[in-house]
């Protein structure tokens, strides 16, 4: 079987509300729990996110495809979703350009925006086994904020050094017991 490689770039996706802004509680009923609903500043995310999903359309549809085609010929590919989030400056920094690292908690952000991605392209995300997310500055003179997006091909064989690790742990090479320096053989 012929593996094929993915490596899709989605730029200028619009920078979601933290996940914190998004849900709130509501006002319990008597003898009931309260219940978490979406805000406002959220199904404002929603309508940006549905007018860009417009504007890249084809696009989309494109990515939607060569990702339904990729997983058709191998039904055990995953994906790895890089996440980059862009902001102003004065959101993440002082004047100093010290980190602010009380605000803006990164992974405040990949919720919404793997949420509103997995409605853009059309996969589901339990098929995205891995993660990463970036806060970062964006350059002088830049004003919009916006997550720039990378998917790729992740495969989870045996030849993965996680599960190789993993193997070395728990019963070492040929059923020996793993030393635990913290390195592997």
């Amino acid at each position: 079987m012929v593996q094929m490689t993915i490596s899709i770039w989605i730029k200028d996706f619009p920078l979601s509300p933290s996940q914190n802004a998004c849900i709130r509680p509501s006002a319990p009923r008597p003898g009931q729990k309260p219940r978490l609903i979406k805000t406002e500043e959220y199904a404002r995310y929603r309508d940006k996110v549905d007018r860009w999903r417009l504007r890249y359309v084809y696009a989309l549809q494109e990515i939607s495809e060569k990702l339904e085609h990729a997983r058709a010929h191998d039904p055990l590919l995953l994906f790895k979703v890089e996440m980059y989030f862009y902001f102003l400056p004065e959101r993440i920094q002082s004047k100093k350009g010290i980190p602010l690292l009380k605000r803006n908690d990164v992974d405040n952000f990949i919720k919404p925006t793997t949420d509103a991605l997995v409605k853009c392209i059309g996969v589901d995300d339990s098929l995205f086994w891995h993660r990463t997310a970036v806060k970062l500055a964006l350059p002088e003179g830049d004003l919009q904020e916006r997550t720039i997006i990378r998917i790729q091909d992740y495969r989870m064989g045996l030849d993965n050094p996680i599960l190789k690790l993993a193997t070395i742990q728990q019963g070492g090479k040929n059923g020996k017991a793993a030393k635990s320096t913290g390195t592997t053989e």
